[in-house]
C-alpha cells in the first residue's frame, strides 16, 4: 500500500478573540431520562443517535464495548469485540457511527504484532456490524510504525473514508463497502486528527489540532475525491504573553458550501493553563473566516 505524502504550506489566520457573556437563564424542564451504564473503563466514550430515535453508544472495557438503546435509553443489544483498542487524551479509539445499512462502522486500534507490552500500540482497525451489532467484517491495517483510526465514516459510493494518524502524520483513507484499501494519503501535520467528513464534491474535510510555534493551532484541510490537498489553513485566537492551544474538533459542510468548525482555546501562562473557552467559527467555501 503506497503511501503519497503531500507537501504542506500552512497559512495562519489570526481571529479576534470573542467573549460571551453569562446571563440569567432558568431550565423549563429537567432531563427526559439519565441513565448509568456498566461495566466498562470508563474510557474512550462516543454517543450519537440513530435513525430510529435510540442510540448507539461505544467505550472502553477489556475490548471495545458497544451498546444499541431505543429513545428511553434501554439497552437493546451490547456487546464487546476484540482486538483491544486505546484511548489518547481522551479522545476515542473505538468510535462507532450508523451506516446506510441499519449497521455499524467501529474505528480504532488494535494491539497486534508491535505492541511491546506498554502504551498503545499496533496496526489500525476497522469493524463493521450489522443492525443487531454481528461482525460483518473485521480488518486490521498495518503500516511501518505505529497507527490508529480515530473515526470512519461511510461515504456516498458506501465505501468508507478513515481518518487517523501514522507516523506522527495525519492519515486518510479511503476504502470500498468491503474495507479494501483503494488510496490513502499522509499529510506532514504533527497534531492530532479530531474529524473528517464528505463534501458536497466527492472531496473530504478533515480537523485536527497542528503543532505550531510552541502551542497548537485549529487546522483544517480540504482534499478532492483522492485525498489531493485543496486548500488548508491553520487558525488561532491571539492572547498576548500566553501560550495558546486551539483544537478543531469537529467540522460539518453547511449548506451554502462553508463550514462549521467547533473548537477550543486553553491559555497558557507560566506553564499552567489559566482559561480554556468554546470557539466556534463560520467558515466560507475556501475557509476564510465569515
Amino acid at each position: 500500500m503506497p503511501v503519497v505524502v503531500a507537501t504542506i504550506l500552512l497559512i495562519v489566520v489570526f481571529s479576534p478573540l470573542v467573549i460571551a457573556r453569562p446571563v440569567d437563564a432558568a431550565r423549563a424542564v429537567g432531563p427526559t431520562w439519565d441513565r448509568t451504564y456498566v461495566p466498562t473503563l470508563g474510557g474512550g466514550q462516543t454517543s450519537e443517535q440513530t435513525r430510529d430515535g435510540g442510540f448507539i453508544m461505544s467505550a472502553l472495557s477489556s475490548g471495545v464495548w458497544v451498546m444499541k438503546a431505543n429513545p428511553a435509553g434501554l439497552p437493546l443489544w451490547q456487546r464487546e469485540y476484540a482486538p483491544l483498542t486505546c484511548a489518547v487524551y481522551s479522545d476515542p479509539r473505538g468510535r462507532v457511527t450508523q451506516t446506510s445499512d441499519g449497521g455499524y462502522i467501529v474505528a480504532g486500534s488494535a494491539l497486534g504484532p508491535k505492541h511491546t507490552g506498554t502504551g498503545c500500540g499496533g496496526d489500525a482497525w476497522l469493524l463493521k456490524l450489522d443492525h443487531r451489532g454481528e461482525v460483518v467484517w473485521s480488518r486490521v491495517y498495518d503500516m511501518p510504525g505505529f497507527e490508529f483510526f480515530n473515526s470512519a465514516l461511510q461515504t456516498s459510493d458506501r465505501g468508507y473514508i478513515a481518518l487517523g494518524e501514522w507516523g506522527s502524520q495525519t492519515w486518510l483513507v479511503k476504502l470500498s463497502p468491503t474495507g479494501d484499501v483503494e488510496w490513502q494519503k499522509a499529510y506532514p501535520v504533527d497534531g492530532f486528527p479530531y474529524s473528517v467528513q464528505e463534501t458536497s464534491d466527492g472531496g473530504f474535510i478533515v480537523a485536527e489540532s497542528l503543532g505550531l510555534n510552541n502551542g497548537q493551532r485549529a487546522w483544517l484541510l480540504k482534499t478532492d475525491p483522492l485525498g489531493n490537498t485543496v486548500w488548508q489553513k491553520a487558525y488561532a485566537v491571539p492572547v498576548e504573553d500566553a501560550i495558546i492551544d486551539d483544537h478543531a474538533r469537529w467540522v460539518r459542510q453547511t449548506s451554502d458550501g462553508g463550514y462549521v468548525v467547533v473548537s477550543d482555546v486553553t491559555v497558557f501562562r507560566d506553564g499552567f493553563a489559566q482559561s480554556s473557552l468554546a470557539w466556534i467559527l463560520r467558515l466560507d467555501a475556501e475557509g476564510s473566516i465569515v
